[in-house]
């Protein structure tokens, strides 16, 4: 009973003396029966019979249970316990039940099998060892034991295994560097391997593939290589369906980041070939890197649908090594949608579970992550460390696409303290990394929008104005709405810098159509604060001091104090718009116009033509120094008495 996973009452009477036995201890309430299993009254019984055992009791208690239980994984597990030499049979029973245990969705208990697999093969079987070895090298991978799968790789490339075997070592040594962030050093395993399967087109199709997806510091060369694998594979009778998901997953990254948009079709049938072929862990599943995808299109809410389902999945089936991944996707998306205090803590979350993980690479996408939201919600000091922090383990695997991810951070930390300066020195590293990996997609270069955006402040007006074209023309091609109102707020802020007044107040009104397609709290308050500058300078004090105020409840909303304090600084000494100018014909319109009323029906109720409403309108919007019906609101409400 100490000795089995599950004691049923069945299997106790069927060993010799169990009937009497079984009685004695329900008489002395050492065990208790329930629904056919034999439990024993207090967890310390089993503790203490496991221990007091003598090793040839141990074996013994095994040998029996392994002749007696029904469920295969548990009879391979008995078999091994009882017999600690290598025996052939027992291993592959064991090999099989690891497997059976990691495709229902148990990772933990195929790394207890697999082991036992391993430790009782011979080191003569040098084929079967090396197989086993790195089927437990994957496992221990997928329950989070990175360095003990790296160790596992590595005894394979040094055990002379066939060159399929090592060409698999390799496989896994660059999947595990990818997810420490060295890009660079997980690509070189690829290229060794595709040396080692020149001959082997299945496998060459694989390491492609595979290369296709860390290759993350130069997404012209995971696209090159995702087309290389789907080429040998279009050339094979019976291509891997699971291979050909990946590549596809290499050749949709890629394309987008380059800034050529999604290929949903290939994107779709990476998911649904995901479905037919045996599940990789879930970071490595279509499904999962569509929340990245969506995301860089900037379908916040979609992304965030796919990002709740791919952690679930995660969970439901231990894959603690994916967990990591899923909620590293997260936190930036909670910041767009200005759940800044969530995102706060999805971050230490992550932190958390990367540490229990020993994923370098998330540990630093935490600690940057958590340094951008303290940033946003006016902690600035420790944004600073903590971006120090993350860039620091960054370096120290030298990987362009991590390391810019923390200058961004310190970038912006600068802009926040109003130092435009003193953040042009990390964003233009940024940027020079964003040109490195060869990002395209206007929707991650958020060091080139904060770089642009520094050089207008500081009044480099030549190469902001190369900068905002480039990314102007990107966020257009890709049509993604937030990117676009964040190009025609740079574009604003340029024009104003250059005296272009009317020009800056036109791009304006295109950020707020933007706007209205996606709006992002932080994003849109952002756009409100530039806007009154922009009508301070036109003189439009009324309507500079409605947009302030916009602008500062807009960050105080998502907890963005350092923000809205600046635009109370801004908006201090603009008195509030006064409606006393109106007549009273021109403030019933007004007042109806603000209720919700179209000019129809404002004309209808005032008995007015539409044609005289629309004179009131003009006259009205002159008077106040405003020009839309949203401003207008902010005046009447500004003016009504208290």
């Amino acid at each position: 009973v100490a000795f089995m996973a599950r004691p049923t009452v069945e299997v106790v009477l069927g060993l010799p003396g169990g009937p009497p036995a079984l009685r004695r201890w329900e008489d002395a309430e050492l065990v208790a029966v329930d629904r056919g299993v034999v439990r024993l009254t207090h967890p310390l019984l089993a503790i203490a019979l496991r221990d007091g055992a003598t090793m040839a009791q141990r074996r013994a208690a095994h040998a029996a249970l392994a002749q007696r239980v029904e469920d295969g994984e548990e009879r391979a597990r008995h078999l091994a316990l009882a017999n600690p030499r290598p025996d052939p049979r027992v291993a592959d029973a064991l090999e099989r039940a690891a497997e059976r245990a990691a495709g229902r969705g148990s990772p933990g208990a195929g790394v207890e099998l697999a082991a036992l697999a391993v430790a009782r093969t011979s080191d003569g079987q040098v084929r079967d060892l090396a197989r086993r070895q790195l089927a437990l090298a994957a496992l221990r991978f997928r329950v989070g034991d990175t360095t003990a799968a790296a160790e596992l790789a590595n005894e394979v490339l040094r055990s002379g295994a066939h060159l399929r075997q090592q060409a698999e070592a390799l496989l896994i040594l660059a999947e595990i560097e990818h997810e420490q962030g060295n890009s660079e050093a997980a690509a070189a395993h690829c290229s060794r391997g595709l040396d080692l399967v020149e001959d082997d087109p299945p496998m060459r199709a694989r390491m492609h593939a595979r290369m296709a997806l860390v290759a993350s510091h130069d997404l012209r060369q995971a696209e090159g290589h995702a087309d290389l694998s789907l080429a040998v594979l279009a050339e094979l009778d019976e291509p891997d369906l699971a291979t050909e998901s990946l590549a596809l997953q290499g050749k949709v990254m890629a394309h987008l980041g380059l800034g050529h948009g999604l290929l949903r079709e290939l994107a779709e049938r990476a998911v649904l070939l995901e479905g037919k072929a045996p599940a990789p862990r879930v970071a490595d599943r279509a499904s999962a890197a569509m929340v990245a995808w969506l995301a860089w299109i900037d379908d916040v809410h979609g992304a965030r649908e796919a990002l709740d389902q791919t952690l679930q999945t995660a969970v439901d089936e231990g894959d603690e090594s994916s967990v990591p991944y899923a909620l590293s996707q997260l936190p930036m998306l909670q910041v767009r949608l200005g759940e800044l205090a969530a995102a706060r803590a999805t971050c230490e979350k992550l932190l958390e579970v990367s540490t229990a993980t020993g994923q370098e690479f998330q540990r630093s996408q935490a600690l940057w992550m958590l340094a951008l939201v303290q940033a946003h919600l006016g902690e600035l000091d420790l944004a600073t460390t903590l971006a120090q922090e993350s860039r620091r383990i960054a370096v120290a695997g030298d990987d362009p696409w991590v390391v810019r991810q923390t200058l961004v951070v310190q970038g912006f930390v600068e802009l926040s303290r109003g130092r435009a300066g003193a953040g042009l020195d990390p964003l233009r590293q940024a940027v020079a990394h964003e040109r490195q990996i060869r990002l395209g997609n206007p929707v991650m270069r958020r060091g080139a929008l904060l770089l642009a955006e520094a050089l207008v402040e500081v009044g480099e007006v030549g190469q902001a104005s190369e900068l905002i074209e480039e990314l102007t023309a990107a966020a257009v091609a890709m049509d993604t709405p937030p990117s676009r109102a964040a190009c025609a707020r740079l574009g604003a802020q340029l024009a104003a810098a250059q005296g272009r007044l009317t020009e800056a107040a036109a791009l304006l009104q295109e950020a707020h159509v933007q706007h209205d397609r996606l709006p992002l709290p932080f994003d849109v308050a952002r756009t409100w604060l530039v806007a009154g500058q922009v009508e301070r300078r036109l003189r439009r004090r009324r309507a500079a001091a409605a947009a302030f105020a916009q602008a500062r409840e807009g960050f105080a909303a998502i907890g963005a104090q350092v923000w809205a304090d600046r635009a109370a600084a801004e908006g201090a000494g603009l008195a509030a718009p006064p409606v006393g100018p109106l007549t009273p014909g021109e403030r019933r319109v007004a007042e109806a116009l603000v209720a919700g009323m179209t000019v129809r029906q404002v004309a209808a109720t005032l008995h007015m033509s539409p044609k005289t409403v629309e004179v009131h309108i003009t006259r009205i919007y002159r008077k106040l120094g405003i020009r839309t019906r949203a401003e207008l609101g902010r005046v009447m409400t500004a003016a009504a008495p208290a």
